[in-house]
């Protein structure tokens, strides 16, 4: 708690409104999303209505100054109060949820939509398979969430188009949120070379499903098993958003594991198979899919797929307090 407080002191912004002073505001904010009813007019309803329960001189239903008070309120904030909120409910889990005592953390990529307003389709346009004037602005999320408690520790927002908008880009924003002996859960669009060797740099292990593109031949590279070998990968040609001197950094191969199992080939940076043997990576990964639950849970409970705001700044507090 005492972090929480730390947080809102050091960010809360200075305010005279006496109805909506920022602590208030957050919390009829948290209460909009997690009412069926999400219109600014109801919150400011219950407002009222736990003011007059407190004795308190109650105010106006306009919903006007409830709004202002959350536009006052930083993104910054937010953030940092969300990222608090899923560190703190992961340090708290029980150590038998972790898998062989190591956090896992999920991640996946997901879209929502939002108010066809000219301020939100510069920001996140429409797709251009929608015509003009007949879609929705568009924004992709990708979310990082704890394996073990389902919470959500950290994301990133971006158009739904364009360049260095797709689901690696956004990961690269908040891959701090990783640390050494965190294993990182994906499916196969996350199996890149340079993802890997950047997760290997900071002490993460990885175990992604084998990427459409790249072929495993277990007749090569070191066996340890039926189905299960160490192939050694050779750094790819530089992709259009790393610099030279970045890439000049990767190393020059990387040694990975890779498995069979139930048809699928995963590859894995868990290169002991006294660590970990073929059955449990596979077995592991057959669980995956719960990021998906997670994020389609948090949508369709909180009625997230379609926001309600009508500019970018408002439509990311949005989402960071859903």
């Amino acid at each position: 708690m005492e972090r929480f407080i730390e947080i809102f002191d050091k960010l809360s912004p200075t305010h005279r409104s006496r109805i909506f002073p920022p602590v208030v505001t957050l919390s009829a904010f948290i209460s909009q999303v997690l009412s069926s009813d999400h219109s600014c007019r109801d919150t400011v309803s219950r407002v009222i209505a736990e003011r007059s329960s407190e004795g308190k001189a109650t105010c106006s239903g306009d919903s006007s100054p409830y709004c202002r008070a959350r536009q006052r309120l930083p993104e910054e904030l937010l953030k940092q109060l969300m990222q608090e909120t899923g560190a703190t409910v992961d340090e708290q889990s029980d150590l038998q949820w972790k898998w062989k005592g190591r956090p896992i953390k999920l991640v996946d990529g997901t879209t929502v939509s939002m108010p066809d307003t000219p301020e939100n389709q510069q920001t996140y346009p429409q797709p251009d398979s929608q015509k003009q004037g007949l879609g929705f602005p568009i924004a992709r999320l990708v979310g990082v969430i704890s394996f073990a408690t389902g919470a959500l520790l950290d994301y990133a927002i971006g158009p739904y188009q364009g360049k260095e908008t797709g689901e690696h880009a956004l990961l690269r924003m908040i891959l701090d949120c990783f640390s050494s002996g965190d294993i990182m859960l994906g499916d196969r669009y996350y199996c890149t070379y340079f993802l890997i060797a950047m997760l290997q740099s900071m002490g993460v292990d990885a175990i992604f499903q084998q990427h459409a593109r790249r072929k495993s031949d277990f007749r090569r590279g070191q066996r340890l098993g039926i189905k299960d070998h160490l192939p050694t990968w050779t750094k790819p040609s530089r992709p259009g958003w790393m610099d030279e001197q970045t890439y000049l950094a990767m190393p020059q191969t990387l040694t990975v594991r890779e498995i069979k199992s139930g048809g699928k080939v995963i590859v894995t940076t868990i290169l002991d198979p006294k660590q970990a043997t073929r059955k449990e990576i596979a077995k592991l990964y057959t669980q995956r899919w719960i990021v998906e639950v997670d994020l389609r849970s948090i949508k369709e409970t909180l009625q997230m797929g379609v926001l309600r705001c009508k500019t970018p700044a408002m439509v990311r507090k949005e989402i960071t307090v859903h």
